[in-house]
């Protein structure tokens, strides 16, 4: 013989059932679906116009650095250093900056401009013997 809260569970059951049916969700969820059909057909041709519209030409240089584009790393700066044989002093003054600038470039404190980048670019192409040449001739 089944308890009395089964009993009880049962019966509330069946009347949320049958509240359910007639309160008409089901046409309402009807309703629901069709629209979600039709939204989702809307964005289907959307994106179909979209991948079919023509491309912009790509931007044209403006001047500016991508300061993103340009890869930088303090432990290839004192390598670079290193090898044309000068100091930090003497490696701020060809780029105009301090030398504590480039104390802090190299112990990854701080991040270049995208200016002194380019410079850095530029001494990594000379040699010590030019290098010491341009030293001679800074102020």
């Amino acid at each position: 013989m089944a308890s009395i809260a089964q009993v009880i569970r049962e019966e509330i059951a069946r009347m949320v059932s049958r509240e359910l049916r007639g309160a008409g969700i089901t046409g309402e969820l009807k309703a629901i679906t069709t629209r979600l059909d039709r939204i989702e057909r809307r964005i289907a041709a959307l994106e179909a116009d979209h991948a079919q519209a023509p491309r912009p030409a790509p931007a044209r240089s403006t001047g500016k650095i991508d300061r993103r584009k340009l890869r930088f790393s303090g432990e290839s700066l004192k390598r670079l250093r290193g090898k044309l044989g000068v100091s930090q002093a003497e490696l701020a003054t060809l780029l105009g900056v301090s030398g504590n600038a480039v104390w802090q470039w190299e112990a990854g404190r701080a991040r270049p401009r995208a200016e002194s980048i380019q410079s850095i670019r530029e001494i990594r192409g000379l040699g010590k013997r030019e290098l010491r040449g341009r030293l001679d001739r800074a102020p």
